[in-house]
């Protein structure tokens, strides 16, 4: 167990040295870029969700609109065709 910490030891100061370079670098900006950098990350986030959200949305329309409005959409036309055939036919519906 001594060998991989000697081992892991290295590598995590190195990994210590570059956040703490992060955090001052960080630390170190105008105030200003600060909140434009954290305001571009939240947009950034914000568009997959919505763009999830907008897809499932055009799904569920497309779900209705085939299967249940459209469904009957086609049979209304169906029957509104038989009944132009039968009146032009018979003289009546």
């Amino acid at each position: 167990m001594e060998q991989i910490g000697e081992m892991l030891i290295p590598i995590l100061n190195q990994m210590v040295d570059f956040v703490d370079k992060g955090i001052t670098a960080w630390n170190n900006l105008d105030g200003g870029l600060k909140i434009a950098i954290v305001t571009l990350g939240g947009v950034l986030a914000s568009i997959g969700p919505l763009v999830y959200l907008f897809g499932t949305l055009v799904s569920v329309v497309g779900f209705f609109m085939s299967s249940r409005f459209g469904g009957s959409c086609r049979w209304f036309s169906s029957v509104d065709s038989c009944g132009c055939l039968c009146y032009r036919q018979h003289g009546s519906v």
